[in-house]
């Protein structure tokens, strides 16, 4: 007894400090959709302690409106049931409310299972990939900025492979300066 209880106070305590010492969102909801246990980096996302967190739902910890209630809990545990029924890890992009602002996150849900194989509920990690979004737009509008400006501009540009053998690109000046009609 003395060596069972050893063992899983280590087996917990190797958990605890695994799971402690990620940055990503890490949460072990039960079948209903209430929190069974969370990380650190959980709770600083949603400005709760773990009391507050474990065995609530999902609308409370991320401040649902309460009339949105049963619309916002069947949403967020829409991912959970394709999870359980899947009996596979699946991968989402979700979209949350921490705080005063909305966060992009890149979900990985799995099925977690009971000692008898039965799905007892899921575990999941979430990356915050707000800023990664936020960067990935700014290439985008400026990629069209320097587009708009390339195909505008009157005088001739050409851009070639580095050893010449290839066109890559061609404004429309440098296709009426070398009198073609089309690329």
């Amino acid at each position: 007894t003395y060596k069972m209880g050893k063992d899983f106070w280590q087996t917990q305590s190797y958990l605890d400090t695994t799971i402690n010492s990620v940055p990503h969102l890490i949460w072990y909801k039960d079948k209903e959709g209430a929190h069974m246990k969370v990380n650190e980096a959980f709770c600083k996302a949603v400005n709760k302690t773990m009391e507050q967190i474990e065995g609530r739902g999902h609308y409370y910890i991320w401040d649902i409106d309460p009339e949105e209630y049963a619309k916002g809990e069947f949403i967020c545990m829409e991912s959970e049931y394709e999870v359980m029924e899947k009996r596979e890890t699946c991968i989402f992009d979700e979209t949350v409310k921490i705080g005063d602002s909305m966060r992009e996150l890149k979900t990985y849900k799995s099925p977690l299972l009971d000692l008898d194989g039965s799905v007892m509920g899921t575990v999941g990690v979430a990356i915050d990939i707000t800023q990664e979004r936020l960067y990935e737009q700014e290439l985008i509008n400026n990629n069209r900025t320097l587009e708009t400006i390339f195909t505008s501009l009157d005088c001739g540009i050409m851009c070639h492979s580095t050893d010449g053998s290839r066109i890559i690109s061609v404004n429309r000046a440098a296709l009426e300066i070398l009198g073609y009609q089309s690329e």
